[in-house]
């Protein structure tokens, strides 16, 4: 791989107070690399500040303005194991957003892009609890729509934007107990398309807990229950709150 180039992430799309969302940041580190992509957060990610995304090998390395480690992307092996335990429909898993935590007072971050219930103009996806599958496996569903003003060219979302919500998510209502946490790895692979202008589904589900690290793992599907991109995460207990 070759090249650098800057972005820069626009405060809309905030996750704890003062910082950007980790998933949308992730997606925005990785793109760029073909099929999945594990990205590492080092350091919380700076909102409206130029960020160098620089070839690494076969992936990028993202630096601050005062250079500053911030990230590393790179290729990952495919997550065919990643299966949601339970496919909901839109109306399914919008019926479970009502029991959601994240809709609460207790929300940690609430004027987060992806699942602040105080963001202005966010994707609100606030994960509920669904009926258990056939393996009584516990997840954790909602319906949303990402808006039309925010695609690409051709009419989907971009990277930034599917890893986004497939983030948080993966905060599942089980890890709250260990609040607060901070999103530390993001292992990601989109399939197809994700549309904007359509009723999606975002289905999450725990994996295991070692320690400080909580595993999870989620999914976007359409509405037809295909799995369009889906991804493994481990969130970091942190031994205190993030300062803005």
């Amino acid at each position: 791989m070759s090249g650098v180039r800057t972005l820069a992430i626009a405060p809309r799309y905030c996750g704890p107070p003062g910082w950007a969302n980790g998933g949308f940041s992730c997606g925005s580190f990785a793109a760029g690399i073909d099929g999945a992509a594990e990205v590492t957060l080092r350091k919380p990610i700076p909102l409206d500040r130029q960020i160098l995304i620089e070839a690494d090998g076969d992936g990028y390395t993202a630096t601050s303005d005062d250079g500053e480690l911030l990230a590393e992307a790179r290729p990952a092996a495919a997550l065919d194991g990643i299966r949601p335990p339970v496919r909901p429909s839109v109306e399914e898993a919008a019926a479970a957003s009502a029991d959601s935590p994240f809709r609460g007072a207790d929300h940690t971050y609430p004027g987060c892009f992806v699942c602040g219930p105080e963001h202005p103009d966010g994707l609100e996806i606030f994960v509920g609890p669904l009926e258990p599958g056939p393996d009584d496996r516990e997840a954790f569903a909602d319906s949303f729509t990402i808006e039309p003003a925010l695609a690409e060219a051709d009419g989907n979302a971009g990277p930034g934007l599917v890893w986004a919500a497939l983030d948080c998510p993966s905060y599942v209502p089980p890890y709250w107990a260990y609040a607060p946490v901070l999103l530390g790895r993001l292992t990601a692979e989109q399939l197809a398309p994700v549309p904007t202008g359509e009723p999606l589904v975002a289905v999450s589900w725990p994996l295991e807990v070692e320690g400080r690290k909580l595993h999870s793992a989620s999914a976007v599907l359409d509405r037809d229950g295909e799995i369009l991109a889906r991804a493994r995460a481990l969130w970091i207990q942190l031994r205190q709150p993030l300062a803005s």
